[in-house]
């Protein structure tokens, strides 16, 4: 499958029309609510979709250099499942190549808003522990601000984090795309995401009695919602960094999720053009090479078409769930690590390298 579309269309202001159907596409921007109740015909929500299959998360990865010369990564996932809840937060010692901390919760209250960007309110509170959890972007604020607050538990240190992001960056990206159900043959039920990347901001961290400073803070967020399958799969990558030229860049990957309809396209490039101004461009579809079994091992992630990707992706550490509930059954690895490589336009015969840039690689196996 080739993606022919270069420049990507302003996002809607809904991601329903008045027809009652999806507005499938890759776009600029976000849009200003996400409200699938408005969808009709094959698309109507079913009975049990709004408490069973309708998901909403986000997801925050924020890398940088601290003021006492310490790499560090913290990375912060918000999960509604309506019947059900999750929270996650885990901190990594870069230099070190290990994890600092990492508490999962599910034990808890989740709330991600239908703003995707402006106004948006994502937020998990632990009921047995102390657990606060705080994504926001206040309308007319400009900027994501983050708030963790976490009590140590017996084997892991309490962490704190207080930090703003994303002033003046790049403009986010959304997709919206038709989804198959499980069993059936026909798209009835629609997702959708909102990806930004190459975001900078600053923050300060404490894990434990040891205290970060961090005023170079690189990353991005994540906000996705819309009606899952009860079994869901796929491959992700994530890179922020610097191109060879100087250049700041942000990368997305997806293999396997989002994928039904070739106008709906998550594999994207965030790059400085030559007019100083960001652009997004698409990519063409990609796989992911690495061994299930051992997720530390390094990672390959090739594609052709528009471009030629051809990636390598080197772990440094991992946040991963393994758990069967029953009802929810959660089966991923997400390593942390660093990505090098080249994408060439193949029709200009630009060449992106970078090597060195922060991210991570994902397989994940849900029931839900």
């Amino acid at each position: 499958m080739k993606i022919q579309q270069r420049t990507l269309p302003q996002a809607p202001s809904r991601i329903v029309d008045e027809h009652g159907q999806p507005r499938v596409g890759t776009y600029q921007g976000a849009p200003d609510r996400v409200d699938l109740g408005g969808l009709r015909g094959d698309y109507q929500p079913r009975c049990l979709d709004r408490f069973v299959r309708n998901k909403e998360w986000t997801y925050t990865a924020l890398a940088g250099r601290s003021q006492e010369g310490r790499n560090v990564k913290l990375i912060m996932g918000i999960t509604d499942m309506h019947y059900a809840s999750n929270g996650f937060v885990t901190v990594f010692d870069v230099d070190q190549k290990k994890v600092l901390a990492e508490h999962q919760f599910m034990a808890g209250r989740s709330r991600v808003t239908p703003e995707p960007v402006e106004g948006l309110q994502a937020s998990f509170t632990g009921w047995a522990h102390r657990a606060n959890l705080i994504l926001s972007h206040p309308r007319g604020a400009g900027q994501y601000s983050q708030h963790i607050d976490i009590a140590a538990r017996k084997d892991q240190p309490a962490v704190a984090f207080d930090g703003v992001f994303g002033a003046g960056g790049p403009p986010p990206a959304t997709v919206i795309t038709p989804k198959i159900r499980d069993g059936e043959s026909r798209p009835t039920a629609v997702g959708m995401t909102v990806k930004s990347q190459a975001l900078s901001g600053a923050g300060t961290l404490t894990v434990g009695e040891e205290t970060f400073h961090l005023s170079e803070l690189n990353g991005a967020v994540d906000y996705s919602s819309g009606t899952m399958n009860r079994h869901t799969r796929w491959r992700w990558g994530s890179a922020t960094g610097v191109l060879e030229d100087g250049r700041k860049f942000g990368l997305n990957l997806v293999a396997g999720f989002n994928d039904a309809d070739p106008r709906a396209n998550e594999n994207l490039l965030w790059v400085q053009g030559a007019d100083g101004q960001s652009k997004i461009v698409p990519l063409p579809p990609v796989n992911f090479e690495f061994d299930a079994q051992r997720p530390m091992e390094p990672w390959r992630v090739t594609g052709t078409g528009s471009f030629e990707v051809d990636l390598r992706f080197q772990p440094y550490g991992m946040h991963s769930q393994h758990t069967n509930l029953g009802l929810i059954a959660s089966n991923f690895d997400q390593p942390s690590g660093h990505w090098e490589g080249s994408l060439t336009d193949t029709a200009t015969g630009e060449v992106y390298r970078f090597r060195g840039a922060d991210g991570e690689a994902e397989n994940q196996n849900l029931k839900w």
